[in-house]
């Protein structure tokens, strides 16, 4: 679920600015409200959704460049995180695997 609607986000399917219909992405992914809201939260945690206080959630207003740096940065976690490799940040605020 979450890498679908990733690739979606990625992709250019929604617009800027544009708040997602939970009953509409349900339909659309053919999946039940726990999974579809735990990518969504993962979406939001990664910064490629924006979530409102109590209201859903809305595709953030980035730049092409900004939305490939996060998308590429989605990547590379989650290599990180099934390589089981260590993740440290260096003083200059840089990640380093």
């Amino acid at each position: 679920m979450f890498d679908h609607l990733r690739k979606d986000l990625v992709g250019g399917r929604f617009v800027a600015g544009e708040k997602l219909a939970i009953n509409a992405l349900k339909d659309r992914y053919q999946v039940g409200l726990s999974p579809l809201r735990e990518a969504l939260n993962k979406l939001a945690a990664y910064g490629l959704l924006v979530q409102e206080n109590q209201r859903g959630f809305r595709v953030p207003k980035l730049s092409r460049d900004e939305l490939d740096d996060i998308a590429q940065m989605c990547l590379e976690m989650e290599e990180w995180r099934s390589s089981g490799r260590l993740l440290t940040v260096t003083r200059f605020g840089k990640l380093t695997f």
